[in-house]
């Protein structure tokens, strides 16, 4: 398994089901990318840590942020793979090209709403068109991608049902080419307290 190392602290978004605000806070708290790496570096010098999960909420919110600690391990030449839960809006080209040159293992997303309807309940701020760009961006790696979505989401209804069973096929037409789907998690709608969605079911 994998070996949890954070990044950065706190989620300046606004998910309607995430405690993340809460537990860390809205304000991003950024490590040193050389003090990330360093880390890194001696957990596989040391004990021969090869594989690495970046625990932050979203790994590239500051794509800058990111690519320095990717340039930092590649000007190292460390034998390492790496994994994350990434913001699909924040993804083009080239930083792709470094998250997989540098190790990464697996694109994880949580776009969660599986119509734009579902998206929006959930103030994900986000389109069908930007989980459908970031698949077309990540399809054409090899690395292995992940989407987590969840149902039960208000406001579901039998049309949004079936917007939601397209953007799969989408997604998995979308990564056929390369076979690199890796799995599409479905999850319930979870309600934690003092989260917007709390508020939504309590009304109901």
């Amino acid at each position: 398994p994998a070996l949890g190392i954070e990044t950065k602290r706190g989620c300046p978004l606004n998910c309607a089901y995430c405690v993340y605000p809460k537990l860390q806070g809205k304000k991003l708290r950024c490590r040193q990318p050389e003090d990330v790496v360093d880390e890194m570096e001696s957990l596989y010098k040391e004990y021969g840590v090869r594989d690495f999960h970046f625990n932050d909420p979203v790994v590239n919110i500051l794509p800058d942020h990111l690519d320095t600690i990717c340039r930092e391990i590649l000007r190292r030449k460390l034998p390492v793979t790496w994994t994350g839960f990434f913001r699909e809006n924040l993804l083009d080209e080239e930083n792709v090209r470094l998250y997989e040159e540098s190790g990464c293992s697996c694109f994880s997303f949580s776009p969660d709403g599986l119509s734009q309807e579902a998206l929006d309940a959930l103030g994900k701020n986000l389109t069908e068109v930007d989980i459908l760009k970031a698949a077309k961006l990540t399809s054409q790696t090899n690395v292995c991608t992940m989407y987590h979505f969840m149902v039960n989401v208000p406001g579901e209804n039998a049309k949004t049902i079936v917007k939601g069973m397209e953007l799969l096929d989408r997604l998995y037409e979308i990564h056929e080419m390369n076979r690199n789907l890796g799995t599409v998690v479905l999850n319930n709608i979870r309600i934690l307290p003092g989260t917007p969605i709390e508020g939504m079911a309590r009304e109901l």
